[in-house]
């Protein structure tokens, strides 16, 4: 994920975290752990933050009628 591809995205001081379908699409996992990078001006990659994320699995059901 990255904020090029328009995954990430920042605004207001706030992070946006967009994950598709097709990511999470048949995983077994239930939680995972995450962190955030940041490379700087000196192309240095830093971690910010981290943690552990639960995934809920939530199936949506559309109705094409």
């Amino acid at each position: 994920m990255s904020s090029e591809t328009g995954e990430i995205a920042v605004e207001n001081h706030l992070i946006y975290i967009s994950i598709s379908h097709d990511k999470t699409e048949g995983v077994k996992w239930e939680s995972a752990k995450w962190d955030l990078q940041c490379i700087d001006q000196y192309q240095k990659v830093r971690t910010i933050a981290g943690g552990e994320l639960t995934l809920v699995h939530d199936i949506t059901m559309v109705n094409d009628e």
